[in-house]
């Protein structure tokens, strides 16, 4: 069994392929600093929401960028600019592992590739994170906790850890 959820974050990373940002605009500096805006935000008691979306794996996020120094992974010229696109054909494929695509921002994420302002290319940026983060766990141990249905299942977990697997290929 956990060699099938290994194979599946594994073909999470393969599935990634092309970029999905619009244009050449590199975000660099700018990103990086609304990155940590948004998370010194967070620190202080905002909503963890960008874009209308209520981010899902916010720990993850923040340990994956504050180990980053808060640097794009999506964005032009960031390690992952090129899997985006593929990122896209895993979520819109997650129905067939009995997941519901728009629960990974599908919907947001195609809306905010064509809108070249910084401020939604940070959105994009934090949604795909998020969306993989997401993925990934749900795929690797389930989308619904079963002691949140029933304190009586008390499996033990066996999860793995999409923070890493995100820095891993970052």
């Amino acid at each position: 069994m956990a060699s099938r959820r290994s194979l599946t974050f594994i073909s999470l990373l393969f599935l990634l392929a092309t970029p999905v940002f619009p244009g050449q605009q590199a975000l660099s500096a700018t990103t990086q600093d609304e990155l940590r805006r948004f998370f010194e935000g967070i620190d202080a008691g905002a909503s963890p929401r960008i874009a209308d979306r209520q981010l899902i794996e916010l720990d993850d996020l923040r340990r994956v960028y504050r180990s980053r120094n808060h640097r794009p992974l999506w964005s032009p010229g960031s390690p992952l600019a090129g899997e985006s696109a593929g990122l896209l054909r895993s979520l819109e494929e997650s129905a067939r592992h009995g997941l519901d695509p728009d629960r990974y921002h599908l919907a947001t994420i195609r809306s905010l590739v064509v809108d070249a302002d910084p401020a939604a290319l940070t959105a994009l940026e934090l949604l795909l994170s998020d969306a993989f983060l997401a993925q990934a766990r749900h795929r690797s141990s389930g989308a619904v906790k079963p002691p949140t249905l029933d304190p009586g299942w008390q499996l033990a977990p066996d999860e793995a850890d999409p923070a890493a697997l995100l820095l891993l290929a970052a």
